[in-house]
């Protein structure tokens, strides 16, 4: 089991509807799209995939500037799969 879809708002606390929403069962959601019971994109500040369309050995920040570096991995150690929600 990893990490998966990191990220942080500035000076911002997302309310149990916008947790619900993101959480969305297991599925990964758009952070930077207000939708449903979430409307913090405004907020975000940085947005981590953690492998999903990243490019090794690169993990891209989607709503900042701040990439970060895999480090003691292998390009053959990214999943791009997504929980169904029955695990």
């Amino acid at each position: 089991m990893g990490i998966d879809e990191v990220g942080i708002w500035q000076n911002h606390v997302l309310s149990a509807a916008e947790v619900t929403q993101l959480y969305n069962s297991g599925v990964p959601t758009n952070l930077a799209a207000d939708e449903g019971g979430y409307a913090s994109s405004a907020d975000l500040t940085h947005w981590w995939r953690m492998g999903d369309e990243d490019t090794y050995p690169t993990i891209t920040d989607n709503a900042g500037s701040i990439n970060g570096t895999m480090t003691n991995m292998t390009s053959g150690d990214i999943v791009e799969d997504v929980p169904d929600g029955s695990d």
